[in-house]
C-alpha cells in the first residue's frame, strides 16, 4: 500500500510540475500524452490543471481578448464530474466544486443561468393558460403533464439502460421556484436501492443541465425517497414546472453498479 501511494504521489507531482510547459505548447508528444493520460484517472490533479487552465488566462488577457475565462477541457470536466456528453452540465457537482474556490466555476455556473433564463421565461408563458389548474393538494406547482405515477430506468456507469425500471410516485415534479431554487421529490416502495441516485436532466434549447440526488429511507415509513434542491438559478414571478419532455430521469447504484 505505502509502494502504491509513493508511486501515485510522484506521478502527481510530475504531472503537475508539466502544467505550464503542457499549456505553453513546449512539451513534446510523449509527455504530453502522460499527462493526458493521467489528468481523468485523477480528480486532485484534474482540478489542478483546470486551475492551472483559468490561471493562464490573466485579467490582462481577459480584457484584451474580451473573452471570458477559458473553460477546461472535456476530459478534465469529465473527471470532476461536472460534465459529460451524455448530460451536459451536472449542476449539483458543479455547485459543489465552486465551495472549492475553482476559478472558472463562476463563469461556467454564469453559462448555465443564461441558458435556464430564457428558457425559464418560455415555460412560463406556456404555462399561464393552466394555472387555474395546474397544483393537486399541497405540492407545488404539479402540472397535468407530469403523470403521477412514472417509471425511471437503471442504467450503469456508461450511461446504458440495463433493462430495470423502477416506479416511482411523483411528490413534486422538476420545478424552479421563484427564488431560483430547483425542486424534484419521487418516492418508491422498491427495495434494493439504498444510496442510489437519480439523475435528472434537463434539455433547454442551449444546454443540457442534470440535477443530482441520493434515495434516502423515509421516516416513519416503509420505502425511498430522494428530494433534489439546487439553488442559484435564475428567478420567476411564478414557479415554473418543466415540461416532462424536456426531461430525462435515470437511476443508478452506488459505484455505478446497478442490479
Amino acid at each position: 500500500m505505502e509502494r502504491q501511494r509513493f508511486n501515485e504521489t510522484t506521478a502527481c507531482e510530475a504531472t503537475r510540475k508539466q502544467f505550464p510547459a503542457f499549456l505553453a505548447g513546449n512539451l513534446k508528444a510523449e509527455a504530453r500524452g502522460r499527462v493526458r493520460g493521467h489528468l481523468p484517472s485523477c480528480r486532485s490533479c484534474a482540478l489542478a490543471f483546470s486551475n492551472a487552465v483559468a490561471e493562464s488566462m490573466t485579467p490582462e488577457l481577459t480584457a484584451k481578448f474580451q473573452r471570458p475565462m477559458p473553460r477546461p477541457p472535456a476530459p478534465v470536466l469529465e473527471a470532476l464530474g461536472v460534465w459529460n456528453e451524455r448530460e451536459g452540465t451536472v449542476w449539483t457537482s458543479l455547485q459543489s466544486l465552486d465551495t472549492e474556490h475553482a476559478p472558472w466555476t463562476a463563469e461556467e455556473l454564469s453559462r448555465v443561468r443564461k441558458a435556464f433564463q430564457s428558457a425559464l421565461l418560455f415555460w412560463a408563458l406556456a404555462q399561464v393558460p393552466k394555472r387555474t389548474h395546474a397544483t393537486r393538494g399541497p405540492t407545488l406547482g404539479l402540472d397535468e403533464e407530469w403523470p403521477q405515477q412514472i417509471e425511471v430506468a437503471v442504467v450503469d456507469s456508461s450511461g446504458q439502460e440495463n433493462g430495470r425500471k423502477v416506479r416511482f410516485e411523483v411528490i413534486q415534479p422538476p420545478t424552479v421556484t421563484p427564488a431560483g431554487e430547483f425542486r424534484l421529490a419521487l418516492r418508491t416502495e422498491e427495495s434494493g436501492v439504498a444510496g442510489w441516485s437519480l439523475r435528472c436532466t434537463v434539455t433547454t434549447p442551449e444546454a443540457k443541465v442534470t440535477f443530482a440526488g441520493e434515495l434516502q429511507p423515509v421516516v416513519d415509513s416503509q420505502g425511498w425517497q430522494v428530494v433534489i434542491k439546487a439553488a442559484g438559478l435564475p428567478a420567476s414571478e411564478e414557479p415554473v414546472v418543466i415540461p416532462a419532455e424536456l426531461v430525462k430521469l435515470s437511476l443508478q447504484g452506488k459505484s455505478g453498479l446497478s442490479h
